[in-house]
């Protein structure tokens, strides 16, 4: 690289660095206060500006709704408290944990199609000649670790689980995983 398309690069940066930094410290910049915030209240202490008030600090009010109170009136304080009308709601009959097309039946993955309910720490035997022998999964949060042995060799491949998301293909096997409990997750095993 010659000096001068590297004295002009540094330049770009400089300015493109310096006009981000001036943009956002203008952005950043409080207005000055205007002379009528400056008048001082009978206590000596300055009026605050209700148009500014969220830019300079000044404590906000709480936007909560009042509760009941905590000090109930003379003719409430033998009463016990009030029952709610009304029972929680239940989750939407829609939102359904979902369900694995094999259930927990590990045995139909023997020819490397299914979708099985896997706890954490166990085992997935398949017929080796599709290049994967055994899928063992440990499950962490929302992130599942895939030992997968097949060919002599073991892969790791480790995925969030938190939602349907992208597989990963090992040896021509196809693997995507979904947590539906802390301890549970459903596999989708294919081969090509």
């Amino acid at each position: 690289m010659s000096a001068r398309r590297l004295s002009l690069l540094t330049m770009t940066a400089a300015l493109a660095l310096t006009a981000s930094l001036g943009t956002a410290n203008a952005a950043l910049a409080v207005p000055p206060p205007s002379p009528a915030d400056t008048k001082s209240t009978a206590d000596g202490n300055p009026k605050p500006d209700p148009q500014h008030a969220d830019l300079v600090g000044s404590p906000k009010t709480n936007a909560m709704p009042a509760g009941p109170s905590s000090n109930p009136s003379p003719a409430e304080a033998g009463k016990p408290p009030a029952k709610p009308k009304s029972k929680p709601k239940s989750p939407p009959k829609g939102e359904s944990k979902p369900v694995a097309k094999d259930g927990t039946d590990l045995h139909a993955c023997l020819d490397a199609r299914c979708e099985v309910e896997v706890r954490s720490g166990q085992e997935i035997q398949l017929d080796g000649r599709y290049g994967v022998e055994e899928i063992e999964v440990e499950l962490h949060g929302g992130q599942a670790t895939l030992f997968v042995r097949g060919n002599g060799s073991t892969a790791i491949a480790s995925m969030t689980t938190t939602r349907p998301g992208p597989a990963t293909a090992i040896n021509g096997v196809r693997i995507s995983a979904y947590q539906v409990a802390h301890d549970t997750v459903i596999l989708n095993i294919s081969h090509a």
